[in-house]
């Protein structure tokens, strides 16, 4: 194992396989007993206890699962979301084309509508002419048998003075 420059004492490495360095150990002795031993005009401190490094790793790459399930998660969500989003706008485009068809062919039906529609009006119109003459033909008559009707009475009238 390479010798690592570091104050940090490792945890769970049995001390055969760190290096030692006899210059050092005293320091380090020194450091731990001040640390570990409180002194009189202090409050006794708690020592951290550390976590073992597989702990800590374990705990940091359960997160870190955590975390790109959670990305996976709502990248799936979004594709299915996009998914969605592209059937509905197919859905609107199908649907637009077939108002579009509709609207096409109802103005087509109004075109020949439009078209009957003045065809009766003319035909109505010509009735109405129609029949406006013949009420003016009716009423020249009535009055034509109407002075007929008097001067035959005028007639008679005279050719009854006469007898």
């Amino acid at each position: 194992m390479p010798v690592e420059p570091s104050k940090k004492m490792r945890v769970g490495v049995s001390s055969s396989a760190m290096p030692i360095n006899a210059a050092a150990t005293p320091k380090i002795m020194d450091a731990i007993e001040a640390v570990a031993l409180p002194t009189s005009s202090s409050s006794p401190t708690k020592v951290p206890t550390s976590e073992l490094p597989t702990e800590r790793v374990m705990e940091v790459e359960k997160k870190k699962k955590k975390k790109k399930l959670a990305v996976v998660k709502i990248g799936h969500q979004l594709i299915t979301n996009i998914k969605v989003l592209n059937h509905m706008k197919l859905e609107v485009v199908k649907a637009e084309e077939d108002h579009q068809a509709k609207v096409a062919c109802l103005l087509k039906e109004k075109v020949k509508v439009d078209r009957r529609l003045k065809e009766r009006l003319a035909e109505v119109e010509g009735l109405r002419q129609t029949t406006r003459d013949a009420e003016q033909a009716s009423t020249r008559s009535e009055e034509k048998l109407a002075f007929e009707v008097e001067k035959r009475r005028k007639m008679e009238a005279k050719m009854g003075e006469k007898e």
